[in-house]
C-alpha cells in the first residue's frame, strides 16, 4: 500500500507549465516493473463555503458540500466537521478562493486530519484573494478529516461565499469517496431523518428532499459514520443507505451510547438517475429496532465509490451532485454549485473552483418535483458564463421530470486550475418544491487542439483526426473513423482512449471484434478508412447533419497507417488509385469572414504535381484548396483565383495553416491568403482582394474537390480542420501549433 500512495504522489506532483498532465498509474508490481497499467481515480473535493468567517475564531468544514450563504454555516468545532474517510488514497492540489478582496489580515485554510494540522495549507493575505498547496497528504480508511480556516490580523469580511477545493487520487484502483454532513443534529426529535451526500444543510424528514442524483452508473460501498461525540441517555442510531427511496443491504448500527459504526461487507450498485441518501434512525422511532431516544449529535457519513464501467473510455468518473435546499424561486434565473446547496441565490456566487489542471465535466442530469408547469433549463458554467463551444444542459419540460444532456452535443468541457463552476437554472415556475442536479467529473491527462484556445472553438466547424479533438472527447468518446478489414471485410468504429490516442474498436459488424485495440485488430491485414468522422458538434452538412466524409467505392479508400508520426497513427492516400473522402453538401465555408485550414500532413511522391490535402466548394475552380504546389517543397493555399505559398520539405510531416480572409486586421492574422508551415509564416497574398467562399458545396480529403476530382495527395494527414469567422492571433496559432508538435512527437515547440 505505500508503494501505491509514493507512486500516487509523484504522479500528483505539479508538472512544468504546458505539460500534459499526470501519470495516474503503472505497470504491476510497483514503478517501473512490467505490466498492465492501473487506473487510478482523481476525483474533485468541492466545497462552497459559507460568508460567516470569523475575523478571531478559526471555522471548519467538511471537505465536500456548502453552497449556500443561509444553509452552510461556519462549524464551530472540529469534531462537528471531521468527514471519516472511506478509502484509501493522496490528498493534493488545494486551492482556497475568497471572494471579497483581502485589504487586512489574513485567512489560512488547512486540512485536518484526525485532529492534527496537515502541510496541506495555504494563506490569502493582504492583496490576495486566492491561494494555493499542492502538499500531498496520504490519508487512510476511517481517518477524520475537515477543513480549517484560521484567521489572523483580523482579517477583512467575506460577505460573499468563499471555496475551498482539492483532489483525492486513489491508492487502490478506482475509488474515491462521497461524503455527507449535516449541520444539526441528527434526529433530535426522535424521527427518522434524511441528510444529502456532497451537501451541507440540516437534516430532513422528508427522504426526496434530501436525495441527491446519480449521473453515471458505479458500485457505493464501504460506510463510515461518525458523530461529532457519543450519544447519551442509553440510546443509538441505525444508518442506512437509501437508493430510489428504499433502503439498502448497505447500513451499521452504532452501539449503545457509541459514537461510530461501520459496515465494510455490504456494497449496492446505481445507474444514471438513480438517487441516493442517508437515513439516520433513533432507536426509539417507530421504523428502527425498538429502543431508548439517543442524545443527538453532529453526523457525518462516508462511502466509497466505484465507476461501474468506462466512460466511454475511462474508468475515472466521479458523480458531482447538488440538491435544493429551499423551495425554488419562481424568478427566471438563479444560481447553484455543482457541489453543495442550490439555494436560489440570484449572482454567481455560490460557485466551485477547480483544483487541478484538468478536469472535464459532462453528463449534466436533473430532476424536479413536481413536473414544472412550464419548463426549468439547466446549464453548466465555467468562469460564470456559458463554456465556449459547449452545450452542456438540458431542458425539463411538463410533464416530465427528469432531462439529461444530449450526448450528441455534450462532449464535456475541459477546466484549468482555479475555473469556477456552476449550474444555471432559468425558467419561471412557481410549482417546484425541490430540485437536484449533477454531472460527471473525469481527471483528464489529455489536451486536445480544441482545449488549447477558446478561439477554435468558437468559430470552430470541421475536425478530422486520429486522436481526440479534445479531453471532453477523449474522456466520452467521440467516435474517430469507421474502418473495414481487407482480410476478412469486418467493419468497425474507432473510440479514443482516455489519453486520446485511437483505442478500441467498437460498434463492430462482427460483435466478437468489439473491444479489441484498432491496432490488434488491423494487425497483418489493411485498414480501409470508410468514413471520417467530425468530432465537431456542429450540424452544417445536408439534413442538418454532422459533417462526415466518407468514400464508398473500396478502392478509392485511403487507409489507416500506425506508426505514422512519433509512433501516432495517419490516414494514407495513394494518388494514382484517385483515392478521397468527400462530405455531403455543407454550408460550413459559407461565412464571409476568415477561413482558417490546419493539417498534419506530408506529400511523399509526385514533387512535381500539386496535390491537394482538401478542397472545399463545388465547380471547377472551388473555394480554399490547400495543400501542396507543383514545385518541389512548396506548401500552397488556393482561394480559387490565386495562390499562397511557403516552403515545405517534401516527405516530411508538417504543422500546416492555411488562412483566409476579408481584411488584415492588426488582431488577427488574415489576409486574402497566408500559409503557415510548422508556425513560420509566408508572404501575404492579398492582391485579389477579398475571396468569398462559396455558398455551399462538399468538403473533401485527398483530392481538391469532388466535382473535377483533381490533385490527388500521395501522402499521409493525420488531422485536418477548419474554423470559419474565427478570430485567431499568432498566440493561439503558436498554441495550436505546439500541442500538434507535443502530441505527435515532432519537436519540443514551435
Amino acid at each position: 500500500m505505500k508503494r501505491h500512495l509514493l507512486a500516487l504522489a509523484l504522479a500528483l506532483a505539479p508538472a512544468p507549465a504546458g505539460a500534459q498532465l499526470m501519470t495516474l498509474g503503472y505497470g504491476a508490481g510497483g514503478a517501473g516493473a512490467a505490466g498492465p497499467v492501473t487506473t487510478y481515480a482523481v476525483a474533485p473535493l468541492l466545497l462552497a463555503g459559507s460568508t460567516n468567517l470569523s475575523a478571531s475564531t478559526n471555522a471548519y468544514f467538511p471537505l465536500q458540500g456548502g453552497g449556500s450563504s443561509v444553509l452552510s454555516v461556519a462549524l464551530l468545532t472540529l469534531a462537528q466537521a471531521q468527514t471519516p474517510m472511506p478509502t484509501y488514497g493522496v490528498i493534493s492540489n488545494l486551492s482556497a478562493q475568497f471572494n471579497t478582496g483581502i485589504t487586512t489580515g489574513t485567512y489560512t485554510v488547512t486540512l485536518m486530519q484526525n485532529g492534527s494540522t496537515t502541510a496541506l495549507s495555504c494563506a490569502a493575505s493582504t492583496g490576495v484573494q486566492s491561494c494555493t498547496s499542492a502538499a500531498l497528504i496520504t490519508v487512510n480508511l476511517g481517518d477524520a478529516l475537515a477543513w480549517q480556516v484560521a484567521p489572523s490580523g483580523t482579517p477583512t469580511a467575506q460577505p460573499s461565499a468563499f471555496q475551498i477545493s482539492a483532489t483525492f487520487a486513489s491508492g487502490v484502483g478506482n475509488e474515491a469517496p462521497i461524503l455527507a454532513g449535516g449541520t444539526g443534529t441528527a434526529s433530535p426529535g426522535g424521527f427518522a431523518q434524511y441528510i444529502p451526500f456532497q451537501n451541507s444543510f440540516n437534516p430532513n424528514l422528508t427522504e426526496s428532499a434530501s436525495s441527491t442524483l446519480i449521473p453515471f452508473p458505479g458500485t457505493i460501498d464501504h460506510l463510515y459514520y461518525t458523530m461529532d461525540a457519543a450519544s447519551t441517555g442509553g440510546g443509538q442510531y441505525q444508518i442506512r443507505i437509501f437508493k430510489n427511496g428504499a433502503t439498502t443491504t448497505l447500513t451499521c448500527t452504532t452501539a449503545i451510547n457509541g459514537q461510530s459504526c461501520q459496515d465494510l461487507v455490504d456494497s449496492f450498485t446505481v445507474v444514471a438517475g438513480d438517487t441516493i441518501s442517508v437515513q439516520i434512525c433513533p432507536s426509539n422511532s417507530s421504523t428502527c429496532p425498538a429502543g431508548t431516544q439517543p442524545s443527538g449529535q453532529w453526523p457525518q457519513v462516508g462511502v466509497r465509490w466505484q465507476a461501474g464501467g468506462t466512460n466511454n473510455g475511462t474508468a475515472n468518473s466521479y458523480p458531482l451532485m447538488s440538491i435544493s435546499a429551499v423551495q425554488p424561486t419562481s424568478a427566471a434565473t438563479r444560481y447553484g454549485p455543482v457541489v453543495g446547496s442550490f439555494s436560489n441565490v440570484s449572482t454567481e456566487t455560490d460557485l466551485n473552483t477547480v483544483p487541478l489542471n484538468y478536469f472535464v465535466l459532462s453528463q449534466l442530469t436533473a430532476s424536479i418535483s413536481p413536473s414544472p408547469s412550464t419548463s426549468k433549463t439547466f446549464t453548466l458554467h465555467q468562469n460564470a458564463a456559458v463554456p465556449v463551444g459547449s452545450n452542456i444542459n438540458c431542458t425539463i419540460t411538463n410533464p416530465a421530470t427528469t432531462c439529461t444532456s444530449s450526448f450528441l452535443f455534450d462532449k464535456g468541457k475541459l477546466f484549468s486550475l482555479a475555473d469556477s463552476t456552476d449550474i444555471q437554472v432559468t425558467g419561471t415556475d412557481t410549482s417546484v418544491t425541490w430540485m437536484k442536479y449533477s454531472v460527471v467529473a473525469n481527471a483528464s491527462s489529455y489536451v486536445g487542439p480544441a482545449d488549447v484556445s477558446a478561439s477554435f472553438f468558437a468559430g470552430g466547424d470541421l475536425y478530422y483526426g486520429t486522436r481526440a479533438f479534445s479531453a471532453g472527447c477523449a474522456t466520452q468518446g467521440c467516435n474517430i473513423m469507421n474502418l473495414t478489414r481487407a482480410s476478412d471485410s469486418h467493419n468497425c468504429d474507432v473510440y479514443p482512449t482516455s489519453s486520446g490516442d485511437m483505442g478500441n474498436v467498437v460498434g463492430c459488424s462482427t460483435p466478437a471484434d468489439n473491444g479489441t485495440a484498432v491496432a490488434t485488430w488491423c494487425n497483418a491485414t489493411t485498414c480501409n478508412v470508410v468514413e471520417w468522422y467530425t468530432q465537431q458538434t456542429y450540424t452544417e452538412c445536408t439534413g442538418s447533419t454532422q459533417c462526415h466524409i466518407s468514400q464508398a467505392t473500396a478502392a478509392k479508400q485511403p487507409v489507416l497507417t500506425f506508426n505514422c508520426i512519433g509512433g501516432k497513427p495517419c490516414v494514407t492516400f495513394t494518388g494514382s488509385s484517385s483515392q478521397f473522402l468527400q462530405s455531403g453538401t455543407t454550408s460550413a465555408m459559407s461565412t464571409s469572414g476568415t477561413q482558417f485550414f490546419a493539417a498534419i500532413a506530408d506529400r511523399t511522391a509526385n514533387f512535381s504535381t500539386g496535390a491537394s490535402i482538401s478542397g472545399q466548394g463545388t465547380g471547377a475552380s472551388p473555394c480554399c484548396a490547400n495543400g501542396y504546389g507543383a514545385t518541389t517543397n512548396q506548401a500552397v493555399l488556393n482561394n480559387g483565383t490565386s495562390n499562397a505559398f511557403q516552403t515545405a520539405s517534401d516527405s516530411v510531416m508538417h504543422s500546416l495553416f492555411f488562412l483566409m480572409g476579408y481584411s488584415a486586421v492588426t488582431t488577427k492574422v488574415v489576409g486574402d491568403g497566408l500559409v503557415s508551415v510548422d508556425n513560420v509564416l509566408g508572404a501575404l497574398q492579398s492582391s485579389n482582394g477579398t475571396r468569398v467562399p462559396s455558398t455551399s458545396g462538399t468538403v473533401t480529403l485527398g483530392a481538391s474537390n469532388a466535382t473535377t476530382q483533381a490533385n490527388f495527395l500521395t501522402g499521409n494527414i493525420a488531422e485536418w480542420f477548419n474554423w470559419g469567422n474565427a478570430t485567431l492571433t499568432t498566440a493561439a496559432l503558436t498554441a495550436l501549433c505546439h500541442n500538434q508538435y507535443t502530441y505527435y512527437g515532432m519537436a519540443t515547440s514551435c
